[in-house]
């Protein structure tokens, strides 16, 4: 699985990967000219695939735009504080939803598959 580039061009725009904690990544978006902004991802996988005709090997990337709201958020110039609140409250729900899950479940594996849910696996790459 090849992991995000901690800087990329996508849309017009340049990101930098500020912080990472399992899946969940903090970037910058900027754009010459304008102010930066910030993005906040749960990083998705993303199989081998062919796209507009170029081949890509298994990957992280960013959720898709239809998935704003419930896997990415965009915080403005002044909002860096925020984006990173949001980034802990993700970890620790996540941690808690496995530490209450570990007592249901006896198999660390069993519990790691609850990441195709609402926490995808982010916390079994940390």
């Amino acid at each position: 699985m090849k992991p995000l580039s901690k800087t990329f061009k996508y849309g017009g725009f340049d990101f930098q990967l500020l912080k990472r904690v399992g899946r969940v990544a903090l970037l910058v978006k900027a754009k010459p000219r304008m102010s930066v902004s910030y993005e906040l991802v749960i990083l998705q996988e993303r199989p081998t695939e062919c796209v507009g005709g170029r081949d890509y090997p298994p990957r992280e990337s960013l959720p898709r735009t239809s998935s704003w709201g419930r896997l990415g958020w965009s915080y403005g110039r002044n909002e860096r504080e925020r984006a990173e609140m949001k980034l802990r409250d993700l970890t620790q729900s996540a941690e808690s939803a496995l530490q209450g899950s570990a007592k249901t479940h006896h198999n660390d594996e069993s519990m790691l598959s609850m990441g195709k849910g609402l926490f995808p696996r982010w916390i079994a790459n940390q």
